[in-house]
């Protein structure tokens, strides 16, 4: 059966949406279960990342935190204690 340009389209999106149509709805159900809040900072792994305002903030399923940017980080705590040097040997 041969498509014209116009039905390829619409028979990839029947196909994947047939595939991975639980994926997507589980995906935005755990999207739309979790509330978006502001925030000056996050902290996560003992490290606290501070904004310069409130930004949209919020979580992953997996824990992770998401900021709506671009973002302006004021500070970060605890401060990196020392500088990365890498040395490219050929």
């Amino acid at each position: 059966m041969l498509l014209s340009p116009h039905e390829r389209p619409l028979v990839f999106f029947y196909k994947f949406m047939k595939k991975h149509f639980f994926i997507l709805f589980l995906v935005s159900l755990c999207v739309h279960a979790i509330p978006l809040t502001a925030a000056t900072s996050i902290s996560q792994y003992g490290i606290t990342w501070t904004f310069d305002k409130d930004y949209p903030t919020g979580q992953f399923i997996n824990g992770d935190w998401w900021v709506v940017g671009p973002v302006t980080v004021a500070s970060v705590s605890p401060a990196p204690s020392q500088a990365i040097t890498v040395k490219i040997v050929e």
